[in-house]
């Protein structure tokens, strides 16, 4: 501090003055420009489900708090006139939508966002790996199904298809398995996963009576290696199995099973489609609330 003093006292009073000036233009122009586009208000128009009970969407509007320090959100009803007519013009296809200003570009924080954002006929609409998904627009409703996805590797599988079989057979509802693999990726854990795949794909094909008691078997305890005993054991020829995985046509399947998911959006974990048209990440089956949404499924308009 006493050297830095020793320096400044070369420059006289006029001097000194100068270098504040100097200091202050530079505070005028490197930190006004931010806080001025911080500033701007950013109104986000959401079309969503107003009447279902299970639609979040305060996670993505919390969020965007966080991001914009001026944000206010208007809430449209998908079946409104206004949301039709949006939806219509943005190519929506499933809720929630999230619709940003195109004035949001010039606010310093959109850079955080700016990834998650696609453009659709001139509208900004946040990519649904932000706004998250539960219903798609475009798919046709078929109230007595329900489609479960998962990887026989996913946490508490067991529980959750146990409790989803038992429900689906008590209110008669077509219950549709869908398995999912990393084909993408490859390495030796990841291949014998597939494997295992493969494999339960096989039994579905050509023992479809037995196939549930052998999924439920083999979730039960995935780690287990001896798989011909589980098949064994559930009245399955594992010739047969290893003939129809080594004729390529299980591998067909898996690819039309990973294109089908992939095309809404499920990549990994636990997800249940609900009547063909609402979409939930599933960690664990409460009867109450799939009642509440089945029930709430049927009553939809198409």
């Amino acid at each position: 501090m006493h050297r830095g003093r020793n320096t400044a006292g070369v420059i006289k009073e006029k001097g000194i003055f100068l270098m504040l000036w100097a200091s202050f233009i530079l505070f005028l122009f490197c930190i006004c420009p931010s806080t001025y586009s911080r500033g701007i208000n950013t109104a986000v128009t959401v079309i969503t489900d107003k009447r279902c009970p299970f639609c979040v969407i305060s996670h993505t509007e919390d969020y965007l708090r966080k991001v914009f320090s001026k944000v206010n959100f208007s809430i449209l009803g998908y079946r409104s006139a206004k949301a039709e007519k949006l939806i219509r013009k943005c190519g929506i296809k499933s809720l929630p939508a999230f619709l940003l200003p195109g004035a949001v570009k010039k606010d310093s924080s959109f850079s955080s966002v700016k990834r998650y954002v696609i453009k659709e006929n001139g509208c900004l609409l946040l990519s649904r790996s932000l706004s998250g998904e539960f219903m798609f627009l475009d798919r046709k409703k078929i109230p007595s199904r329900i489609d479960i996805f998962f990887s026989p590797y996913d946490r508490n599988l067991a529980n959750v298809l146990k409790a989803l079989n038992k429900f689906c057979k008590d209110k008669k509802i077509k219950l549709n398995v869908h398995l999912i693999s990393e084909a993408e990726r490859s390495s030796l854990i990841v291949s014998a996963q597939r494997e295992e795949i493969e494999r339960l794909l096989a039994v579905s094909m050509i023992y479809p009576s037995k196939f549930w008691s052998y999924l439920m078997k083999r979730v039960s305890n995935i780690n287990n290696t001896f798989w011909i005993d589980d098949m064994g054991s559930a009245g399955i020829d594992y010739k047969n199995i290893k003939s129809l995985v080594h004729s390529g046509k299980v591998k067909d399947a898996m690819k039309e099973s990973n294109i089908f998911s992939r095309k809404l959006g499920i990549k990994n974990g636990i997800a249940m489609l609900v009547g063909n048209k609402m979409i939930f990440r599933v960690y664990s089956i409460k009867k109450g609330n799939l009642e509440k949404i089945v029930e709430y499924m049927r009553h939809m308009r198409q």
